[in-house]
Formats: C-alpha cells, structure tokens, sequence
C-alpha cells in the first residue's frame, strides 16, 4: 500500500513540475518574440529613413543646372547644327551656377582641334514669377553650319603669319564675327601692341579653319591728335 501510494505520489508531483515549467517558460519566449519584432520593424524603417535619397532643397541647383544645359543644348540646335554633329563633337566641359555666374561651356573636338565656347547665362523673373534664362550662344553664335574639313594647324599658323607678321600666342574660336552671321572656326591671335604719343594699337588677325582665309582688324585705343590753340 505504501509503495502504491508513494508511485502516486511520484506521478503528482512529476505532472505539477512539468506543468510548472510550461507555465513559466512560454510566457517568456512569447515576450521576446512580440518584443524583438517590433525593434527590427523600426530599425529598418530607420535605415530606409537615412538612406542617401537627395532632399528636396538640395535637389534644386541639380534640377537649375540640368535645365541650363538642356536649354544650351536647344539653342545649338536652333541655330543650325545637327543632332549628328553634336553626338560626334560636341561634349560638356563645365557647368557653373553660381549668384554672379552661371555658364554651360563646351568642347568641340574635330580633327586635331579641340576648341571650347561658353554660353553664359543670366536669369531674370517673368511677371508670371517664373525663372527665366537668358543665353549668350544666341548672339556669339547667331547661325551654325555644321564645320566641313578644316585646314591643318601648321597651315593655319602659316596664313596668319602672312596676314600678321609677328603675332602673340593664338587662340582657337568658334563664334560668328558679325550678328546676324554665321558662326565659324578660327584660328585668331593678335600683334604686339604698337605705343606713341597718341595711340595704344595692335592687330587681331582671325584665320577662317574652313576656307583658309584671313581677315584682320585693328583694336586698342586711337586717339585724335591734340590741336593747336
């Protein structure tokens, strides 16, 4: 009898401890499980909170700039030169927008050549309160015809000391010299200046790379000669 007793005695408190240990240990586990999903919810809205998108504020300059390029790029067309020309030799070198200066400047590679022009750009508000910009290609370049073959730089020098004589470093050109015209490539440079009395000139001699030809014109200050009284 008392051993039937303490078998049932056994199994009572076997049943109590193991459904102790049940009631103890599931709470705890669901705990950390409805506590831990929610901290990585959160932090992973947080990362995706930080990550590098551009705000709003710092988008603009991106947005101002893109314009001015794409409206330069317009005007090129505008005035003449073809979509084809431009994907073969025009690529941008610099884009500024700065309070006092704001420019798109491009390169133009074509033979052994590699000549830059800047269209600078001004902005104004129209009545409406829209940004507007205002670009110098229009009148620097007036009309475009896509460059044919241009003459070698060694020629080029050659016919500007013809035209010149002694001549100071020369510079490469791509703008119309008169407006309306049409804009072409030179090879330019310019003399020495020459000083008396009454004058500060020199020459600027412009060497046309397509036709070869060179046109010059005198600059610097020319004064009336003084009259006697």
């Amino acid at each position: 009898m008392k051993t039937v007793f303490a078998y049932l005695f056994s199994i009572s408190c076997l049943l109590l401890f193991t459904q102790a240990c049940k009631s103890s240990k599931s709470p705890i586990k669901v705990e950390i499980i409805e506590n831990a999903s929610p901290t990585s919810k959160a932090t992973s809205t947080e990362m995706n909170s930080t990550d590098p998108v551009t705000p709003a504020a710092a988008k603009a300059p991106a947005e101002r700039l893109h314009r001015m390029v794409h409206e330069s790029k317009m005007i090129l067309f505008e005035l003449g030169m073809s979509e084809g020309f431009f994907t073969a030799h025009i690529s941008l070198k610099e884009m500024v927008d700065e309070e006092n200066d704001k420019k798109v400047v491009w390169q133009l590679n074509i033979q052994e050549y590699t000549i830059e022009f800047t269209d600078q750009v001004s902005a104004s508000v129209s009545p409406e309160g829209r940004v507007v910009y205002h670009h110098s290609l229009k009148e620097d370049l007036s009309q475009i015809k896509d460059p044919g073959t241009l003459i070698s730089r060694i020629e080029a020098e050659k016919v500007l000391t013809n035209c010149l004589g002694n001549y100071e470093t020369p510079t490469l050109l791509f703008i119309a010299r008169e407006v309306p015209g049409v804009a072409h490539l030179f090879l330019s440079a310019r003399t020495p200046k020459v000083s008396n009395d009454s004058n500060n000139t020199w020459q600027i001699g412009y060497v046309n790379l397509e036709t070869g030809d060179c046109e010059k014109e005198t600059a610097g200050a020319i004064h009336e000669p003084l009259k006697d009284h």
